[in-house]
């Protein structure tokens, strides 16, 4: 589960701030049930997603810690395996480059 002022990606719609965990407020809506309360970065309004939905959202995370998950991954080892890393770039939003010699 999220906390507020967590920044998260949000499907489609970019990167977003947690407001609030809540119910709806909204007339009719169930009590019981908790959503997310949404600010885009990007744009204006609420989006508005029950936490326990499968909808797409994932943690923004750092350079440093893109940087680490990269050269972790089981598929990069291979590649990396009895190599001298050079340089890891980190086009943030895009890619990961791991130059090795």
């Amino acid at each position: 589960m999220y906390s507020v002022g967590e920044k998260i990606v949000y499907g489609e719609n970019g990167v977003c701030t947690v407001i609030k965990v809540a119910p709806l407020e909204i007339s009719g809506a169930s009590k019981d049930k908790l959503y997310y309360y949404l600010a885009p970065l990007i744009g204006t309004g609420v989006y508005y997603s029950p936490v326990d939905s499968g909808a797409f959202m994932r943690p923004v995370i750092s350079r440093e810690e893109a940087e680490k998950a990269a050269l972790e991954n089981e598929q990069s080892q291979k590649w990396l395996e009895g190599k001298t890393i050079r340089k890891v770039i980190v086009v943030p939003g895009k890619i990961v480059n791991i130059v090795i010699a």
